[in-house]
């Protein structure tokens, strides 16, 4: 299956916009993703609706000009001031585009990482380096989605709503399963985001409620999937810690660990089967 891939060598390349050249300043605006295995080089630079801190019209309107100009080199595999065709899924490839970026927009030296999948792998890399700040709302349905393919058809075996919480008061969750003695509530939260601390205190707090409850049932199992930085790069190892230890929850990888994940989840559905109580 295609995340069960193993991890393998990429190198990657962080675009930075020079905010002050006196100074030596400057605002990752941007990320790209490539290794000798794949087709063509991924890459993300940002957009007016990632809101990112210090960049105004102007520079968005640069960064989409360079944007042109980068995928234009990677198409045809060609490079100013260089005399042979080259490949553009080498670091030697990139490292000249890093010599031809001398005015706003620079690049840093390939750096290696491991990647599994880089389609599903690039936005959480441009999330951990470039920090765009997206609603609540964004950030809910984008975990929403990566959540939803982890469970697949037994999302539909789920049910989505609230469940009870401390003092009686209502709990929203993304999914659960309960019966008078028995609650799975399986829940996501996107750990490569600049918003992750944000987002992880809020989660916690709901699975808190959720066992501080007096009127749940005994058994309360909670799973927690999270979308991960590649390479750990927005340090969240703490983050999980923090989820498995205050929440008591289990805690895995949405790409890394999906069919683990999944298998799990269905086992505690095949419970709920077993003793004929669901609803």
């Amino acid at each position: 299956m295609e995340n069960m891939k193993e991890s393998r060598s990429f190198s990657y390349g962080v675009f930075s916009l020079i905010t002050d050249e006196m100074r030596g300043t400057s605002i990752p605006v941007g990320v790209v993703l490539w290794t000798r295995n794949e087709d063509l080089p991924k890459i993300k630079l940002a957009r007016e609706s990632d809101h990112i801190k210090g960049l105004d019209q102007f520079a968005y309107h640069y960064i989409h000009q360079m944007h042109g100009q980068l995928n234009e080199w990677i198409t045809s595999g060609e490079l100013p001031y260089r005399n042979q065709t080259t490949r553009s899924k080498s670091d030697e490839w990139w490292r000249h585009v890093r010599s031809l970026l001398v005015h706003k927009l620079r690049m840093s030296e390939p750096r290696p990482i491991d990647c599994k999948n880089p389609d599903d792998e690039l936005e959480p890399l441009y999330e951990a380096v470039v920090g765009p700040r997206r609603s609540v709302a964004e950030r809910s349905a984008r975990i929403d989605r990566v959540l939803s393919a982890a469970l697949g058809a037994l999302s539909r075996k789920l049910d989505r709503g609230s469940v009870a919480g401390y003092h009686g008061r209502r709990v929203q969750v993304r999914h659960f399963k309960a019966s008078r003695d028995r609650l799975l509530v399986v829940e996501g939260v996107n750990l490569a985001s600049i918003d992750a601390e944000e987002d992880v205190d809020a989660l916690v707090s709901r699975l808190l409620r959720i066992r501080a409850s007096g009127d749940g049932p005994a058994s309360v199992v909670t799973y927690v999937g999270y979308l991960a930085s590649p390479n750990g790069l927005n340090g969240e190892a703490a983050l999980v810690d923090w989820i498995k230890e205050r929440a008591e929850a289990h805690t895995f990888d949405l790409l890394g660990e999906r069919e683990t994940f999944n298998a799990l989840v269905d086992d505690q559905l095949a419970a709920f089967d077993s003793q004929g109580i669901i609803h």
